[in-house]
């Protein structure tokens, strides 16, 4: 089985707007993607592909002190086979690499099985954002490459 991730380009979206219309209730549009792979310049976004076809991605903002993650999502067939935990190992390899020591990211405050995944990795609570996701509340979580929030 061939796995790699790699930076994505305009030519993947089409597979990744099938994976966020499947992953979302409030979706990104195809604009919001073009968006920000041509003109948001703090924006990374990679693509997860196995046997060349595209299962999952990660969109990064790379910020000055941090990377905050814009969205992660996964086909709906391939969940639980560990796949979102090898994004975001890959991001924590690239803050490591930037000299960057903070991840951040909001997740749905119902979205039970990704708080675990984060929290699993080493991300904890920092906030409850009120309305966040406009019906629902959003929670803020923070992972710390050394020392301080996460120990590590």
């Amino acid at each position: 089985m061939n796995e790699v991730i790699q930076e994505m380009n305009i030519f993947d979206l089409i597979e990744v707007m099938r994976i966020e219309e499947e992953s979302f209730v409030k979706k990104w549009s195809m604009n919001d993607f073009l968006y920000e792979l041509i003109v948001n310049e703090k924006a990374k976004y990679f693509v997860y592909k196995m046997n060349n076809k595209i299962i999952a991605y990660i969109g990064e903002w790379h910020l000055e002190d941090e990377i905050h993650i814009a969205n992660l999502a996964v086909d709906l067939n391939y969940r639980k086979k560990g796949i979102a935990t090898k994004l975001l190992k890959a991001t924590m390899e690239r803050a490591n690499f930037l000299n960057v020591n903070i991840i951040s990211l909001e997740v749905r405050l119902s979205n039970i099985n990704a708080i675990n995944l984060y929290e699993k990795i080493g991300f904890i609570k920092t906030d409850i954002l009120e309305n966040y996701y406009e019906i629902e509340d959003g929670v803020r979580m923070v992972y710390k490459i050394a020392g301080g929030i996460n120990g590590k």
